[in-house]
């Protein structure tokens, strides 16, 4: 059976002070949707990490700015790599979702070993472009 609203509303009235719970004490889990952005963010931002290849940074923090990775001097991140496009692949934030697009490059780019255009990243799916592999890590 589920407490009457004013049964909970007094027993957090009557919690101590001193900012400590003990066990049977009600609090309520962090929903990471539920909070702001400011909140969600935690102490490490979006970011890729390269796992394999040579070729470019091995740390990218993503921010709110889309960030487009290809082989030209004017891409965010230049990969020095034959098999990119000067345009290879463009990465976003989207309603709190972090997007990856193939900016229609020659050679594709990989999500988890297959081919996509468009794609939602999750923590710890890989990405290739090129001979270059990278690990996304999302605010952990």
């Amino acid at each position: 059976m589920t407490q009457g609203y004013d049964e909970i509303t007094d027993r957090f009235r009557t919690l101590d002070t001193s900012g400590e719970f003990s066990d049977d004490e009600p609090t309520m889990p962090l929903v990471p949707h539920l909070l702001g952005p400011a909140t969600r963010l935690g102490a490490n931002p979006p970011r890729l990490e390269r796992i394999d290849g040579d070729a470019g940074p091995t740390l990218i923090e993503l921010s709110a700015q889309p960030l487009i990775i290809g082989r030209s001097a004017s891409s965010d991140v230049v990969l020095d790599n034959a098999s990119l496009s000067r345009a290879h692949v463009r990465i976003a934030q989207l309603d709190q979702e972090t997007v990856l697009t193939d900016l229609d490059s020659r050679n594709g780019v990989f999500l988890n070993g297959l081919r996509v255009h468009s794609a939602v990243l999750r923590d710890r799916d890989t990405v290739q472009v090129g001979s270059v592999v990278y690990l996304f890590r999302d605010r952990t």
